[in-house]
């Protein structure tokens, strides 16, 4: 593995030897790669759309493709959530009399 720096980006090449029964392309492997770091927190959404040269909409599509969920919540970060949408809920049903 090489790792170089230009301009905020680190650049690493990975030479990676797989089975021949593997059958994934190199942009699939990357695909894979980016994504696994984007579920474990390591990198964002938009920072993966970078490194694969995509938009951030597609690399969501990609998650789906892979089961990665788009969005984590804790039990405390959903409960207020939760709380935000009622009284938004509350409020939007209060203007409609």
């Amino acid at each position: 593995m090489t790792t170089v720096k230009d301009e905020g980006m680190r650049i690493l090449t990975i030479n990676l030897s797989l089975p021949a029964t593997a059958k994934v392309t190199e942009v699939e492997a990357k695909q894979v790669l980016v994504l696994k770091l984007v579920d474990e927190g390591i990198l964002s959404q938009s920072e993966a759309a970078e490194a694969l040269g995509l938009s951030r909409a597609e690399v969501i599509e990609l998650m789906g493709k892979y089961h990665i969920p788009i969005m984590r919540y804790s039990p405390r970060d959903w409960e207020q959530e939760s709380q935000v949408l009622e009284e938004l809920n509350a409020r939007r049903k209060g203007r409609s009399h």
